[in-house]
């Protein structure tokens, strides 16, 4: 089998403990999982057990002293990078953060770009000097005994009157969030956001948790960075300036501020999408073991799921400070290398929690499987590669298959195994995951089918808003700039597809003037016009206007600029329009119109390749060129296949697809 390379940044090590423990299950104290650590920590042992001493001394601190325990049992799990270089980007950094600035397009392209010359400088560097610093061969016991002390003095705040011993040690009382240089921030953040407590009454209220997260949760300023290179991550104390970033860095600056406040605080991410490219990360609060409540930096406690309403989930993990219970790290046991999603202990899957959720059983390759592999991997279509984001059990045998638990419904999906290079093998057929059961696209040749395909991407809700926008609106013509003598040519009766669709007059005539009406009531708002003459050829305007001047940042002549994503659109809700003079009556045949879109529907002029997967990979169809009716047809494309539109022209978003029912159904 042939593989697929993925990238991703290059783990240094990673610090190894094969043990588990949590911070209630065992009477047994200190637990097994701490002698090993003192065992790991070497040299750094006696600070750790100055940790136990100092608070086995008095019974009032068995709590402390079992969440020191804790700590101490996970901590081998744990470690950061250093180097002098990584201080001189977390120190440039800083600088960026603290500066004043704003939330808009323009800060953003400004933030962009310092985040871009602050990596050109010491990116390099970092990548190639920067060591493993494990925290069980590091960690103080002055450190380690103010994170404790100062987390107990939260922990029964008037907020906190429900929040148990358990999801206090697993999401209050960690000193780290990931892997980030250590540093003593719960104070810095409380002297941040301490006024927003102010109103909050002293006596107990377990019902002030809610209100408390989301005071804490506004008014920051949160430019969104997609940087093109893998940022270090960043020490606790300097994100509490955070402007811009990714929305892991957004993600872990909310995490702290909860649990600088004794928040039962959490940070869960999608790896990658099911149905798009990326992931995202985000914030959930912990009230109670089984009440999540996810929320995005500046949202309201439940809003994230609402915003994730156009995004297929197909796996959710929690980062956690302990060993999570059934990790693939610890069951691989360094036997088997593994993608960098779980080279570490510390995830814990939550899927269930955000999506319906179903178990695969799926058929693999039996060839493809090597002597001994005991894991196999799901991966999803990331607009470019394949990428894994859930792991199985091998059924090795002549029916090997590996068996997937809670994984996301509506959603594709690719077997596979995981190579030492960082590379995927293909081990098995696509499997759709659907709510009515599972479906294997191994293509049939022998049964071929006529593609008509309209799109490269999937389709989008704010397509269909934006598509919307025209419908009873309508196009005329006329020889009168006032359009008293005007003829309609036609007119919008339901949602256009987003893309160029054809009208053909009735009965061509010779006309100087050609306009769109917007419907009554609506802001009249069209992407582009194209005119053409009986034989097809496009007419230019002499001059563009319109019933107002339109926007600043859409003005009329970009209804007719060849350009789709521009886009005319007025400032009054009512029947506006915008025209077009041609100089000269001229005659007219028939013309295009195109709502605002995406650009991703089948362009004039551009070339395509269409490709479906089978075996050893993608299999390529054809290539043809596009034309203005938009849309590209293939006479010999084999039935039950996953299929791939490449544009070689330009662009970035490309997405998988089947083709049911005479129409493009996307994955």
């Amino acid at each position: 089998m042939p593989k697929i390379q993925i990238s991703f940044l290059a783990s240094f090590f990673i610090v190894a403990l094969f043990a588990t423990n949590s911070c209630t299950n065992t009477p047994d104290y200190p637990p097994p999982s701490v002698e090993q650590a003192l065992a790991l920590a070497g040299e750094n042992a006696p600070e750790l057990e100055k940790v136990l001493e100092h608070y086995s001394e008095d019974p009032a601190d068995s709590l402390k002293f079992r969440a020191a325990c804790f700590l101490i049992g996970h901590m081998p799990a744990h470690y950061s990078y250093a180097s002098p270089a990584l201080d001189s980007f977390y120190c440039a950094m800083a600088r960026v953060f603290s500066a004043p600035g704003g939330r808009s397009a323009a800060e953003e392209a400004r933030y962009a770009a310092l985040y871009d010359s602050v990596w050109a400088r010491w990116g390099a560097e970092i990548l190639a000097t920067s060591a493993v610093v494990p925290d069980v061969e590091t960690v103080k016991a002055g450190f380690l005994i103010r994170h404790i002390d100062d987390a107990f003095a939260l922990w029964r705040k008037p907020w906190n009157t429900r929040v148990s011993f358990s999801l206090f040690c697993r999401y209050v009382l960690p000193y780290r969030l990931g892997q980030e240089p250590l540093s003593d921030w719960r104070a810095l953040y409380r002297e941040r956001r301490q006024d927003r407590l102010r109103p909050v009454p002293e006596r107990a209220n377990p019902t002030y948790l809610y209100g408390v997260c989301t005071a804490l949760n506004r008014d920051f300023t949160d430019n969104l960075y997609e940087p093109s290179f893998p940022l270090p991550e960043f020490p606790l104390d300097r994100l509490v300036d955070l402007k811009s970033g990714t929305c892991r860095e957004f993600a872990l600056m909310a995490a702290a501020y909860g649990r600088a406040f004794g928040l039962p605080v959490a940070v869960d991410f999608a790896p990658q999408w099911g149905n798009r490219s990326l992931g995202h990360e985000w914030n959930v609060l912990l009230p109670r073991e089984d009440m999540p409540l996810p929320y995005g930096v500046n949202g309201t406690l439940g809003t994230q799921s609402y915003d994730m309403r156009g995004d297929v989930v197909a796996k959710v993990y929690r980062r956690t400070y302990h060993r999570a219970a059934g990790n693939l790290f610890d069951a691989a046991a360094g036997k088997e290398p593994l993608p960098p999603l779980f080279q570490t202990p510390c995830i814990e899957d939550v899927t269930g929690s955000y999506a319906d959720t179903s178990s695969l059983l799926v058929p693999l390759f039996p060839d493809s499987l090597p002597a001994g592999r005991r894991h196999a991997y799901l991966a999803v279509f990331d607009n470019r590669d394949w990428q894994p984001i859930a792991w199985g059990i091998v059924r090795p045998g002549r029916e090997a298959s590996a068996l997937f638990r809670a994984v996301g419904q509506s959603c594709a999906y690719l077997p596979v195994l995981y190579e030492a290079d960082g590379s995927l093998c293909p081990a098995g057929w696509p499997v759709l995951c659907l709510p009515g059961g599972n479906r294997t696209l191994e293509p049939d040749t022998a049964r071929r089918q006529r593609l008509r395909l309209t799109r490269k991407y999937r389709y989008s809700y704010t397509l269909d808003d934006c598509a919307d926008y025209l419908v009873g609106g309508r196009f005329e013509a006329a020889n009168r700039p006032d359009f008293r003598d005007a003829v309609l040519l036609g007119s919008v009766e339901r949602r256009p597809e987003s893309r160029f669709t054809r009208v053909d007059v009735a009965r061509p005539g010779a006309y100087r003037y050609f306009r769109f009406v917007g419907a009554p009531g609506m802001h009249c708002n069209i992407a582009e016009l194209a005119v053409c003459t009986p034989d097809g050829s496009r007419l230019e305007p002499r001059r563009v206007f319109a019933a107002d001047g339109g926007r600043e940042e859409t003005r009329p002549a970009m209804a007719f600029d060849g350009d789709v994503l521009t886009c005319f659109m007025t400032e009054r809700a009512d029947e506006g329009w915008v025209a077009a003079d041609f100089g000269r009556p001229v005659p007219i045949g028939r013309f295009y119109y195109l709502p605002r879109n995406d650009d991703n529907f089948i362009r004039d002029g551009e070339l395509y390749e269409l490709f479906y997967w089978d075996a050893s990979g993608w299999r390529s169809l054809g290539r043809r060129t596009g034309t203005m009716e938009s849309e590209l047809i293939y006479d010999n494309a084999p039935a039950n296949a996953l299929f791939l539109l490449h544009n070689h022209t330009k662009g970035q978003e490309e997405r998988i697809f089947t083709y049911e029912g005479a129409r493009q159904i996307w994955w």
